[in-house]
This record gives C-alpha cells, structure tokens and sequence, in this order.
C-alpha cells in the first residue's frame, strides 16, 4: 500500500500499523502551544527529556506535572505567557 485510507502517502521505510499515517506534534523536539497541542500538559505529555515547548502568550490554568521530564519551557515573554 503506497497510500493510508485517506490517501495521503504511507512512510515507504517505516508505515504505521493503523489505517491512517500519524506524526507526532514532537516530531522535531519542539512543541508549540497553543498550536502543535492545546494545553501545557498535553504538550509535556508528549516530550522526552531534552525537548522544548514554546508558549504563546496567554494565561493556562493549569496544574502540570513535569513528571521528571527534563525539558525546556519558554515563554512568549516576561508577564506575557501565565500559568494561573
């Protein structure tokens, strides 16, 4: 099968088991939110240690849990990006 069910292109090396592609939104070690994901911790979800997310400016009430992660978060600026 050279497309998914939807008929976008399968990955030639390495397709996915399912019917339909899927990319990560970390696929390149940084995660915009809002953006790639909706909430801080959705974006802390799916990052690795050594990864960055990238934070609009806005206000997230949010309670996150970094869950040991070492990763990298940086505002749109001083008072700009909140978490409430």
């Amino acid at each position: 099968m050279t497309v998914d069910y939807d008929g976008e292109p399968r990955d030639t090396t390495a397709p996915d088991i399912g019917a339909d592609e899927y990319t990560s939104p970390n696929s390149d070690g940084v995660v915009w939110v809002p953006g790639e994901m909706n909430t801080l911790q959705g974006a802390i979800n799916v990052c690795v240690s050594g990864d960055s997310i990238k934070v609009a400016a806005g206000t997230y009430a949010e309670n996150i849990d970094f869950d040991g992660k070492n990763i990298v978060m940086i505002g749109a600026g001083p008072g700009l990006s909140i978490i409430d």
